[in-house]
Parts: C-alpha cells; sequence; structure tokens
C-alpha cells in the first residue's frame, strides 16, 4: 500500500509517498481500505513540528471514511466490504470533558488515514 509519509519537521520536502506493506488486523481490530481523508490544523501544527509527542516517520490524518477491508480474529466478517466512517480517538479516558494521559489519535501518535490502508479497532468504526 501506499502512504504519505511526515519524515521530519518542515514543509513539502520533508513528505514522500512510500511503499509500506499490506496493514494485518490483530484481534478486534479491522484495515479499513481509506477512500476519503482530510487534512486539519493538527497535521499542520505536526508539519510544523508545533505538537507535543511528535515522532517521526508518521502518516498523517486522522479524519476518514473508507471501506472494511479485513477483519481479526473476534470481528464480525460480516464487516468486510462495509462502508465507514472512523471515529479517530483512541482512550479518551473517565473525564468526559478533559482526555486522559492515555489518549491518542491517529495521525500521532498512531499512523493515520493518508495512506490507501488504516488500521483501528472495530470499536472504533460505524
Amino acid at each position: 500500500m501506499r502512504a504519505i509519509v511526515l519524515n521530519a519537521k518542515g514543509e513539502v520536502d520533508a513528505l514522500t509517498i512510500d511503499e509500506r506493506p499490506d496493514l494485518q488486523p490483530g484481534p478486534g481490530d479491522v484495515v479499513v481500505r481509506v477512500r476519503a481523508a482530510s487534512l486539519n490544523r493538527r497535521d499542520v501544527f505536526i508539519r510544523r513540528g508545533l505538537y507535543p509527542g511528535i515522532t517521526f516517520p508518521i502518516v498523517l490524518g486522522s479524519d476518514g471514511a473508507g471501506e472494511v477491508l479485513r477483519v481479526g480474529e473476534g470481528v464480525d466478517p460480516s464487516w468486510i466490504g462495509q462502508p465507514v466512517i472512523l471515529d479517530p480517538s483512541f482512550s479518551w479516558g473517565p473525564n468526559p470533558r478533559a482526555q486522559g494521559p492515555a489518549f491518542n489519535i491517529l495521525g500521532l501518535p498512531k499512523d493515520g488515514t493518508c495512506a490507501e490502508q488504516v488500521l483501528v479497532p472495530a470499536a472504533k468504526i460505524g
């Protein structure tokens, strides 16, 4: 699969289109074939090095939609081929007003939606 990879802080020259292995789901996960992705202000901050916890290389993009390509153990196989929208946030925490320390989101620290495929827990599709 192809992915747009941010390799360092910087402008356009820090981005490459890389060939990566197809994603394989683990238990409870799905691989979504991305059909639509968008960048947002957060991605601009990451590219400029203005976001905490940046690690390189990373595939940007938190928002996306597509269809389920593969499912992991414990996930209903009837999801395969179904159109889905992604919920990009993981482990919000117990306080509904503020994210907890385990919070993370697609696009950093997990590879995001600017790729042909993205890996997410099945509970994060709808």
